[in-house]
């Protein structure tokens, strides 16, 4: 019982980031549609789609977590 209303008091926060809306992006389904399921329904992203100089100043001036791009096919994460 020590558990017991736990989550009543708790409050997941949505993690800000970007991602990089290039070709590779907007061709992958798969990151396209969960991307979208974690920002929309699950509330877990607040996701800016932009270039990746503006992803950098974002990251810069700390106004996002980090940045995902699809290179080849593959996710890559860049964080502060």
């Amino acid at each position: 019982m020590a558990f017991s209303g736990i989550e009543k008091d708790e409050v997941l926060k949505e993690f800000d980031i970007a991602v990089i809306d290039n070709k590779e992006f907007q061709n992958n389904k798969v990151y396209k549609n969960t991307l979208e399921e974690l920002s929309e329904k699950e509330k877990i992203f607040n996701i800016s789609y932009v270039n990746v100089e503006e992803a950098e100043k974002l990251l810069d001036d700390s106004k996002i977590e980090g940045y995902l791009i699809i290179e080849d096919d593959k996710p890559k994460l860049k964080f502060k």
